[in-house]
Order: C-alpha cells, then structure tokens, then sequence
C-alpha cells in the first residue's frame, strides 16, 4: 500500500519485514516489532495503523519508560478504586475500543525491575 512506499532498503531481511507488516495489516493479529533505538520501529507501526481496517481509530504512542514499573500495569489496564493510596483517578491511558491500537515504546527499559535481577 501507499503507506509503505515511503519505507526504503534494499536488504534482504528489510524487505521480508515489509512484505511481514504488509500481510500483518490485512489482518488481526498482534504485532511485536523490535529492533534498536532509531531504527524505524515507530514509523513501520504507523504503516501498518494505516494500511490496516483499524485506520479509521487512535494509534495511541505510549511512552512506557515514563511511567514507573510499578504503576504501569494500572495506568494502563485500570484498577480498582481505592485498591492503592497513590491512584487519583480510575481513568485508563489507552482508549480501548474496538479499532483502537497501541505502540509500546519501549516495551522493556534499562530500568526495568526484570532486567535488574
């Protein structure tokens, strides 16, 4: 689709991932895309928003780095009313709905308090 024209390289594995998201956008499955920082993952989650039946609904970029490893699983899914101290509000990040998608960047940090043990 015209929403990968943009993506330019000539390798081998680059053209695989292409042709990957592309068949990824057709349906509805979930989709990992790793790789180092500046390497495209952002732009290539974008296409495939774009290309794919949930275009018409919010690609929400969530900055996971930004909120605590202790909260994170709160701020995004909810939680309780009054089953923390800390929490001001029941409110969820992520406006889930049915066309809505999700970016996790990065999905694991440095900091994180599984990569420190």
């Amino acid at each position: 689709g015209a929403e990968f024209s943009g993506l330019i390289g000539a390798n081998d594995r680059f053209r695989q991932a292409l042709i990957a998201a592309q068949r990824a956008a057709k349906s509805d499955i979930s989709v990992l895309i790793i790789g180092e920082s500046g390497t495209g993952k952002e732009i290539l989650a974008r296409a495939i928003h774009s290309s794919s039946h949930r275009k018409k609904g919010p690609l929400v970029d969530v900055n996971c780095a930004a909120i605590p490893d202790t909260l994170i699983e709160s701020e995004l899914f909810g939680y309780e009313k009054g089953a923390s101290c800390s929490m001001k509000s029941e409110t969820l990040l992520l406006p889930f709905s049915p066309n809505c998608c999700a970016f996790w960047n990065p999905v694991i940090s440095n900091g994180s308090a599984e990569q420190k043990t």
